[in-house]
Order: C-alpha cells, then sequence, then structure tokens
C-alpha cells in the first residue's frame, strides 16, 4: 500500500475527521471548525479551498451530526457558578410505604 500526502490547509490544523455526510474532511484550525469538500478523480484526490463551519469553537470535542449539518461542540464551564445545578431530581423508592408513613390512613 502507498501512502500519499495531500496538504490541505496553509494556516495548519489538528484533529482531523472524515465527515459521514459526504465527501468531506473537517478539522480543527485555532478556534474554528473548517471543512473541505473533495472528489477523488482516479487515482487523483482532489481537495477544495476549505470553508469555515464554525468561527468560534469555544469548546473541545467535537462531532457532526450523521447528516452533517450540526455539530456538538464539548464547553468547559466557565465559572464555578455555571455549575450549579438549576433542577434537582429525586428517586423514590417504595413510594406506598413512604406515603403510608407520612399521611398514615385515617389520620393516625
Amino acid at each position: 500500500m502507498v501512502k500519499v500526502k495531500f496538504q490541505i490547509s496553509n494556516s495548519g490544523g489538528n484533529y482531523p475527521f472524515w465527515s459521514r455526510a459526504g465527501h468531506e474532511l473537517v478539522y480543527e484550525e485555532g478556534d474554528r471548525l473548517m471543512a473541505v469538500s473533495y472528489s477523488v478523480k482516479g487515482d487523483s484526490f482532489v481537495a477544495e479551498r476549505p470553508q469555515i463551519r464554525i468561527d468560534k469553537l469555544g469548546g473541545t470535542d467535537i462531532d457532526l451530526a450523521p447528516d452533517g449539518k450540526r455539530a456538538i461542540v464539548l464547553t468547559p464551564v466557565a465559572t464555578p457558578e455555571a455549575a450549579k445545578l438549576e433542577h434537582e431530581v429525586t428517586i423514590l423508592f417504595n413510594f406506598l410505604d413512604e406515603l403510608q408513613r407520612k399521611a398514615p390512613p385515617n389520620g393516625k
């Protein structure tokens, strides 16, 4: 197997991956998510000009939806206040036992 290298970006790039939606190579360039459409003609790989997909990523760990139209970006929590829970979930086992303990039948 022969490995061939093709230059895609003049500005560098990190963490490349292939889009599942079609002929597109996606990578990070600084704080931007870039995408390059490509085609294969015989033994030739033809890359188009890179396009900005997301201008300010603000996070790490990026993935595209299977249709290639949306992206998910894992972003860090900015401040300790932002980490506070807005909602609380309580799971109650043996609901009827707890109900009888709190409100016994006939007020006993």
